[in-house]
């Protein structure tokens, strides 16, 4: 879940079918085959972030937390699209680090919370065997 809901546009090649998984098992990065069904469901969220991350620089926001050291070797990697989280959270925080206000990324109970709801509606249209 954290190895989701931590990507970044970046790390999703939708022309090669693969996501880099960054700090996975191991603390290790692999690449991950990205199934050609998904594409377009990431090519959308893909546009919402891009749009979102548009408004937000527009306002004097849209700053991204990023990895140690690399604000210091990237200045303007923090407010570039590519560093922005694929699935951004829907407020900012402050990043410890350098406190600044930074867009994270979604938090993990969100997700499971949306799962745990879609699986009690799908439970909803079945009958008893």
């Amino acid at each position: 879940l954290m190895e989701c809901v931590s990507l970044r546009i970046k790390d999703v090649d939708l022309d090669r079918h693969q996501v880099l998984v960054r700090g996975g098992k191991g603390n290790k990065d692999r690449a991950a085959l990205l199934p050609v069904r998904a594409r377009e469901a990431l090519r959308a969220q893909i546009a919402h972030t891009a749009e979102r991350h548009r408004r937000e620089l527009a306002a004097g926001r849209g700053e991204v937390d990023l990895p140690h050291a690399q604000r210091e070797k990237m200045p303007h990697a923090a407010t570039s699209l590519e560093w922005q989280y694929l699935f951004p959270a829907s407020r900012p925080c402050i990043d410890p680090a350098t406190g600044r206000m930074v867009l994270h990324h979604i938090h993990e109970t969100a997700v499971q919370k949306a799962v745990q709801q879609a699986a009690r509606h799908a439970g909803e249209g079945r009958s008893a065997w």
